[in-house]
């Protein structure tokens, strides 16, 4: 694992006594100036470059009249967020950042390149048209002046964004992994609820697999918008992932370790073996390994010290590199 080695290493430690066997990525290529499927973005800058990739996550409040989209490119190196508040969000409607009303950000590898968010910045203005919306389903065009870094004022045009809610069987685990019918969003994500609160704000997304003698360790790796990391590793001694199994992390009698890293503001919470106290469950709900695809879903109490995260409702799909 990256930041959470520590897990890994103790763990795969203990469990070997029991087995002693052992740039320019500037878009997301569509083909066609079309969006990519129902779930995309893209714009074109001053430079004539044009940004696309693939719609991450979409929530609307109708009654307290904000919306939040957000997308990707296919290799998570770069991210897009659109935030709109205003009394009333409808189609038709035309929403300006000069106004606070709107909340745009572009980053890559983590690094702002373009904003607007600031109604006092001179020369800065960003409109979003949106041309339908309900709680599943949103599109729209943005065109307009954001700064980047140096807080120059960059054109940006012919932006459009499109999410239209696809999903597929699986298995929601909330508090009792396994057992609660539910859907698991067709589309690359990383969420659930930490105590209770939903988190969804992810910058970057990564998943990989990695083989050596004999031992497949798969990582989904996650980034949010303020620093957070998130890890899920699962090492199998023997074997390729199996859609059937509920993976436990506090198993030690099977040929397979699972951990769960958490880091952010209140602390570094971790679940697995060396963690007491700790619980994780994960269920693979896709292993697509002709498009690289993994989705699962996942729950369990993570341990920092004596401080506690409950997770649930935990689901992720990811493209992965091996």
């Amino acid at each position: 694992m990256k930041l959470f080695s520590k897990f890994f290493v103790t763990a795969l430690a203990a469990i070997t006594l029991f087995f002693v066997a052992c740039e320019k990525e500037k878009s997301f290529e569509l083909g066609s100036d079309e969006l990519y499927a129902g779930k995309s973005w893209q714009f074109n800058d001053t430079s004539a470059l044009t940004y696309r990739g693939i719609a991450s996550l979409y929530e609307f409040d109708k009654d307290n009249g904000t919306m939040s989209y957000s997308g990707q490119t296919a290799t998570a190196s770069e991210f897009i967020q659109i935030d709109l508040k205003a009394d009333t969000i409808v189609p038709g409607g035309t929403y300006t950042s000069k106004l606070g009303e709107v909340t745009f950000s572009y980053k890559k590898s983590g690094v702002e390149i373009y904003a607007a968010d600031n109604i006092d910045s001179v020369g800065e203005n960003l409109t979003v048209t949106i041309i339908s919306i309900d709680s599943n389903n949103v599109s729209g065009t943005f065109s307009g002046t954001v700064r980047n870094p140096l807080g120059d004022v960059i054109d940006i045009k012919e932006g459009k964004f499109l999410y239209t809610v696809v999903t597929t069987p699986g298995t929601n685990p909330g508090t009792n992994p396994g057992t609660n019918p539910g859907t698991v969003p067709n589309v690359d994500h990383f969420k659930y609820k930490g105590d209770g609160v939903l988190i969804d704000t992810i910058a970057s997304l990564k998943a990989d697999k990695t083989s050596m003698s004999g031992i497949n360790i798969f990582e989904v790796n996650a980034e949010g918008k303020n620093g957070e990391v998130y890890t899920i590793s699962l090492t199998l001694m023997a074997g390729d992932i199996n859609l059937n199994t509920t993976y436990l992390g506090s198993n030690n009698s099977q040929p397979y370790l699972l951990e769960f890293g958490v880091s952010n503001a209140t602390g570094t919470y971790g679940a697995s073996l060396v963690y007491p106290g700790s619980s994780f469950s994960l269920k693979f709900t896709k292993y697509d390994k002709t498009n690289k695809i993994l989705a699962g879903t996942f729950s369990g109490t993570l341990i920092d010290g004596s401080k506690k995260l409950v997770v649930t409702e935990g689901s992720f799909q990811s493209k992965y590199t091996e």
